[in-house]
């Protein structure tokens, strides 16, 4: 879900730049491969820096993070964001079903993908980066709730619509389709 350094606003590493091994947070917190004990700083970097929703809402996935079961104070931005008012632990499990559909979605008009600054080399194939595409556009489904929602249920109906045979393609309402989608 936290896809960047908050401190540095860079997307996080995702694979030794020495080895090509999936790093973890772990190995991300030392700072060298666990493998090869190379530096991860040497590693492209690419910034997020210039990108002001996506920090965003990285800053509000941090939050809800930090504090899962306890009733949320929300930050300034959040309200300012017209998210739902409900549970921070229910929040969380929505957005991670959300960004689980909108990767079917990449052509949607407001799927979240920015231009970003530094090594752009085979970005989209980066999980980082896709992580945070993905997320980024998840929140802001939740955002101005609930006519963004509406408005992806509808693009998820018609992406639906186009993939199934017309015989399958059912009148169902979209959150029907999207609900009973298998994740």
């Amino acid at each position: 879900m936290v896809a960047i350094c908050h401190q540095h606003q860079n997307l996080l590493v995702t694979t030794c730049p020495g080895c090509a091994n999936p790093t973890s947070i772990s190995t991300i917190a030392l700072g060298n491969c666990e493998e090869c004990k190379t530096a991860l700083k040497t590693a492209p970097i690419i910034s997020v820096a210039d990108d002001n929703p996506g920090l965003l809402f990285q800053k509000i996935f941090l939050n809800w993070l930090t504090n899962p079961t306890q009733l949320k104070t929300p930050l300034t931005c959040e309200a300012q964001l017209s998210l739902p008012k409900e549970p921070t632990a229910t929040l969380l499990k929505l957005l991670e079903a959300l960004k689980n559909r909108v990767g079917e979605l990449e052509n949607w008009e407001n799927f979240h993908r920015p231009q970003l600054i530094g090594e752009r080399e085979n970005l989209e194939s980066k999980s980082s980066y896709s992580s945070y595409c993905f997320y980024a556009t998840a929140l802001k489904i939740l955002q101005d709730w609930p006519i963004n929602f509406y408005s992806f249920l509808t693009a998820y109906q018609q992406a639906s619509n186009n993939n199934k045979p017309v015989e399958d393609a059912s009148n169902k309402p979209a959150y029907q389709i999207w609900l009973n989608h298998p994740c």
